[in-house]
């Protein structure tokens, strides 16, 4: 009997979708590790972010960040990066193809990925 793989499933999921697995899609991607909000412990942020500890930790998730995009260039997944985030999480904000979510997903540093909602403003 043949054993589907998680990201075998999922792929079949998106094909029975009809999902275009080129299209580009802004995608959440949450590494693992403390944000500038879980090291504050009782401080406020505003004034947390004002001591070397926190220069620390700013500094520390810049380079996990650096790090994944290192990886994912390497694993030649093509990213445009659109944002950072360190104060409430450890984020990155990347478009990268619909087929490279699930390849994202299984890295290492990885807590979560999740497809960014985009809206048009209506016309009137």
């Amino acid at each position: 009997m043949k054993r589907l793989t998680v990201s075998a499933l999922n792929q079949s999921v998106l094909k029975a979708l009809g999902a275009d697995k080129s299209e580009k899609k802004t995608v959440i991607v949450s590494l693992k590790g403390n944000a500038i909000l879980d090291e504050a412990k009782g401080q406020s942020v505003p004034e947390y972010v004002t001591t070397n500890a926190a220069k620390k930790v700013f500094a520390d998730i810049e380079e996990k960040q650096d790090a994944f995009l290192r990886r994912l260039s390497g694993s030649k997944i093509g990213y445009s990066l659109k944002y950072r985030y360190n104060t409430i999480d450890n984020a990155l904000a990347i478009e990268v193809e619909e087929k490279d979510v699930l390849a994202i997903k299984e890295m290492p540093e990885v807590e979560s990925v999740v497809i960014s909602q985009g809206y048009s403003v209506p016309k009137t």
